[in-house]
Protein backbone atom coordinates (compact mmCIF):
# COMPACT_ATOMS: atom_id res chain seq x y z
CA UNK A 1 0.00 0.00 0.00
CA UNK A 2 1.25 3.66 -0.77
CA UNK A 3 2.32 5.50 2.25
CA UNK A 4 -0.26 8.50 2.34
CA UNK A 5 1.27 12.00 1.76
CA UNK A 6 1.06 14.56 4.12
CA UNK A 7 -1.56 17.35 2.89
CA UNK A 8 0.64 19.97 1.91
CA UNK A 9 -0.55 23.59 3.31
CA UNK A 10 -0.36 26.45 0.95
CA UNK A 11 2.31 29.51 1.56
CA UNK A 12 -0.83 31.94 2.71
CA UNK A 13 -2.14 29.53 4.82
CA UNK A 14 0.84 29.19 6.87
CA UNK A 15 1.82 32.60 6.92
CA UNK A 16 -1.23 33.56 8.66
CA UNK A 17 -1.17 30.63 11.03
CA UNK A 18 1.99 32.21 11.98
CA UNK A 19 0.78 35.43 12.47
CA UNK A 20 -1.51 34.26 14.76
CA UNK A 21 0.76 32.20 16.78
CA UNK A 22 2.89 35.52 17.16
CA UNK A 23 -0.13 37.02 17.76
CA UNK A 24 -1.45 34.98 20.93
CA UNK A 25 2.41 34.79 22.07
CA UNK A 26 2.39 38.53 22.34
CA UNK A 27 -0.35 38.34 24.44
CA UNK A 28 0.53 35.65 26.47
CA UNK A 29 -2.03 33.02 25.33
CA UNK A 30 0.84 30.10 25.10
CA UNK A 31 -1.14 27.43 24.99
CA UNK A 32 -2.94 28.66 21.76
CA UNK A 33 0.39 29.84 20.14
CA UNK A 34 1.91 26.42 20.97
CA UNK A 35 -0.72 24.89 18.71
CA UNK A 36 -0.33 27.06 15.91
CA UNK A 37 3.76 26.51 15.84
CA UNK A 38 3.26 22.57 15.78
CA UNK A 39 0.54 22.91 13.89
CA UNK A 40 2.53 24.61 10.98
CA UNK A 41 5.48 22.82 11.85
CA UNK A 42 2.88 19.26 11.61
CA UNK A 43 3.13 20.27 7.73
CA UNK A 44 6.54 22.15 7.18
CA UNK A 45 8.86 21.03 9.95
CA UNK A 46 11.83 22.86 9.31
CA UNK A 47 10.06 26.43 9.19
CA UNK A 48 12.64 28.20 10.86
CA UNK A 49 10.34 31.28 12.61
CA UNK A 50 7.95 28.55 14.05
CA UNK A 51 10.96 26.38 15.58
CA UNK A 52 12.49 29.36 16.86
CA UNK A 53 9.37 31.07 18.09
CA UNK A 54 7.48 27.94 19.77
CA UNK A 55 11.97 27.37 21.47
CA UNK A 56 11.32 30.63 22.65
CA UNK A 57 8.20 29.62 23.84
CA UNK A 58 9.19 26.20 25.67
CA UNK A 59 12.02 28.24 27.61
CA UNK A 60 9.47 30.82 28.79
CA UNK A 61 7.64 27.92 30.02
CA UNK A 62 10.82 25.82 31.75
CA UNK A 63 10.94 22.80 28.96
CA UNK A 64 15.21 24.18 28.29
CA UNK A 65 16.18 21.15 26.72
CA UNK A 66 13.41 20.75 24.62
CA UNK A 67 13.74 24.25 23.51
CA UNK A 68 17.68 23.34 22.05
CA UNK A 69 16.33 21.14 19.62
CA UNK A 70 14.02 23.94 18.13
CA UNK A 71 16.34 26.30 18.09
CA UNK A 72 18.99 24.10 16.01
CA UNK A 73 16.40 23.23 13.59
CA UNK A 74 15.76 27.21 12.99
CA UNK A 75 19.39 27.60 12.69
CA UNK A 76 20.39 24.74 10.42
CA UNK A 77 17.34 26.47 8.17
CA UNK A 78 18.33 29.86 8.27
CA UNK A 79 22.01 30.62 9.41
CA UNK A 80 22.01 33.95 8.49
CA UNK A 81 19.33 35.40 10.87
CA UNK A 82 21.14 36.62 13.67
CA UNK A 83 18.43 36.84 16.18
CA UNK A 84 18.39 32.58 16.32
CA UNK A 85 21.72 33.11 17.27
CA UNK A 86 21.09 35.00 20.14
CA UNK A 87 17.95 33.32 21.44
CA UNK A 88 19.82 30.11 21.12
CA UNK A 89 22.83 31.37 22.88
CA UNK A 90 21.20 33.00 25.98
CA UNK A 91 18.99 29.65 26.27
CA UNK A 92 22.25 27.48 26.58
CA UNK A 93 23.62 30.53 29.07
CA UNK A 94 20.35 30.33 31.57
CA UNK A 95 20.47 26.12 31.28
CA UNK A 96 24.17 26.24 32.47
CA UNK A 97 25.72 25.23 29.51
CA UNK A 98 27.99 26.98 29.05
CA UNK A 99 30.85 25.32 27.33
CA UNK A 100 28.58 24.52 24.62
CA UNK A 101 27.15 28.64 24.79
CA UNK A 102 30.94 29.73 23.79
CA UNK A 103 31.13 27.00 21.05
CA UNK A 104 27.95 28.19 19.60
CA UNK A 105 29.30 32.01 19.83
CA UNK A 106 31.77 31.12 18.01
CA UNK A 107 30.74 29.65 15.18
CA UNK A 108 28.35 32.23 15.02
CA UNK A 109 30.93 34.43 15.40
CA UNK A 110 32.70 33.22 12.34
CA UNK A 111 29.31 33.47 10.29
CA UNK A 112 29.66 37.31 10.82
CA UNK A 113 27.57 37.84 13.98
CA UNK A 114 27.65 41.05 15.24
CA UNK A 115 25.47 44.41 16.68
CA UNK A 116 25.08 45.65 20.03
CA UNK A 117 23.03 42.36 21.50
CA UNK A 118 26.43 41.24 20.38
CA UNK A 119 28.98 42.94 22.99
CA UNK A 120 25.55 42.22 25.69
CA UNK A 121 25.71 38.56 25.08
CA UNK A 122 29.59 38.44 24.87
CA UNK A 123 29.10 40.61 28.35
CA UNK A 124 27.47 37.63 30.27
CA UNK A 125 30.25 35.46 29.63
CA UNK A 126 32.02 37.26 32.11
CA UNK A 127 34.48 40.72 32.43
CA UNK A 128 37.87 41.33 32.95
CA UNK A 129 38.34 43.86 36.06
CA UNK A 130 40.47 47.29 35.15
CA UNK A 131 43.51 45.96 37.15
CA UNK A 132 43.98 43.07 35.57
CA UNK A 133 44.10 44.77 31.94
CA UNK A 134 46.54 47.30 33.14
CA UNK A 135 48.38 44.54 34.88
CA UNK A 136 48.47 43.00 31.28
CA UNK A 137 49.35 46.21 29.38
CA UNK A 138 52.17 46.68 31.68
CA UNK A 139 53.72 43.14 30.90
CA UNK A 140 53.45 43.94 27.64
CA UNK A 141 54.58 47.18 27.19
CA UNK A 142 57.82 46.10 28.98
CA UNK A 143 58.14 43.33 26.89
CA UNK A 144 57.29 40.23 28.93
CA UNK A 145 55.39 38.19 25.89
CA UNK A 146 55.40 35.15 27.49
CA UNK A 147 53.98 36.66 30.59
CA UNK A 148 51.03 38.50 28.46
CA UNK A 149 50.47 35.39 26.73
CA UNK A 150 50.25 32.98 30.32
CA UNK A 151 48.19 36.17 32.30
CA UNK A 152 46.31 36.52 28.79
CA UNK A 153 44.92 33.02 28.82
CA UNK A 154 44.29 32.67 32.38
CA UNK A 155 41.78 35.88 32.28
CA UNK A 156 40.17 34.28 28.72
CA UNK A 157 39.24 31.59 31.08
CA UNK A 158 36.75 33.22 32.74
CA UNK A 159 36.11 36.05 30.10
CA UNK A 160 36.44 34.43 26.46
CA UNK A 161 35.39 36.66 24.75
CA UNK A 162 37.29 40.13 25.86
CA UNK A 163 38.03 41.85 22.55
CA UNK A 164 41.08 43.52 24.28
CA UNK A 165 42.32 40.85 26.01
CA UNK A 166 42.19 38.49 22.98
CA UNK A 167 43.62 41.53 20.97
CA UNK A 168 46.88 42.10 23.38
CA UNK A 169 47.21 38.22 22.85
CA UNK A 170 47.48 38.45 19.44
CA UNK A 171 50.11 41.62 19.77
CA UNK A 172 52.15 39.32 22.04
CA UNK A 173 52.21 36.44 19.98
CA UNK A 174 53.28 38.65 16.78
CA UNK A 175 56.00 39.94 18.95
CA UNK A 176 57.24 36.38 19.51
CA UNK A 177 57.34 35.72 15.62
CA UNK A 178 53.80 33.54 16.04
CA UNK A 179 52.08 35.07 13.31
CA UNK A 180 49.28 32.41 12.40
CA UNK A 181 48.28 32.34 15.97
CA UNK A 182 48.40 36.24 16.27
CA UNK A 183 46.27 36.05 13.35
CA UNK A 184 43.77 34.09 14.80
CA UNK A 185 43.58 36.34 17.73
CA UNK A 186 43.23 39.26 16.06
CA UNK A 187 40.66 38.21 13.73
CA UNK A 188 38.35 37.14 16.74
CA UNK A 189 39.38 40.76 18.17
CA UNK A 190 37.62 41.97 14.94
CA UNK A 191 34.84 39.52 14.53
CA UNK A 192 33.70 40.58 18.49
CA UNK A 193 33.96 44.06 18.05
CA UNK A 194 34.90 45.53 14.52
CA UNK A 195 35.39 49.21 15.14
CA UNK A 196 38.43 47.95 16.99
CA UNK A 197 41.61 50.17 17.23
CA UNK A 198 44.93 48.90 15.82
CA UNK A 199 46.98 46.76 17.67
CA UNK A 200 49.04 48.43 20.01
CA UNK A 201 52.60 49.48 19.25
Amino acid sequence: SKKKEKPKLSEIHIQNLLKRAIESHRKGFRREAEQSYKEILNFAPDHPDANHNLAVLMIGAGHGNVALSYFRQALQKRPETDQYWFSYIEALIKLKKIDEAKIILRKGLKLGLKGEKLNKLTAKFGSVKNDELEKLMNLYSSGNFKQVIDFGNSLLNSSPFNDQVLNILGCAHLALGSNSTAKAYIDQTLQINPLFPAAPG
